[in-house]
């Protein structure tokens, strides 16, 4: 979503961020949203500290839209490994593929 996103507003976006919080995402609040987002998955409190630390970077209204974002693609994957939602070879592949290049291998498993 954030790829299509960048493509549409033709602004230059560096994926690699999301698993290598050393790199620049290259986007406004950028490590602060990888940070709010990372912390989204976990389950301590460190989400209240980046979700602060995105409101001061880049406001209520982008940190809500953070959130929703964030909420919903846990309920689409929850729904859909739930109903037993069938995933294709070239998805899988397509997955790992993303996975490596955006060194997610610690948390994909």
């Amino acid at each position: 979503m954030l790829s299509w996103s960048a493509h549409k507003t033709d602004r230059e976006v560096d994926l690699a961020a999301i698993g290598k919080p050393s790199l620049d995402p290259l986007l406004e609040g950028g490590r602060a949203l990888v940070d709010y987002v990372a912390s989204g998955l976990g389950a301590d409190d460190h989400l209240l500290r980046s979700y602060a630390a995105l409101t001061d970077e880049l406001g209520s209204m982008a940190t809500t839209r953070a959130a929703a974002v964030l909420a919903a693609f846990e309920m689409f994957n929850r729904v859909a490994d739930g109903i037993g939602v069938p995933v294709t070879r070239a998805r899988r592949e397509k997955s790992v593929r993303a996975i490596s290049e955006l060194g997610l291998e610690d948390i994909a498993h």
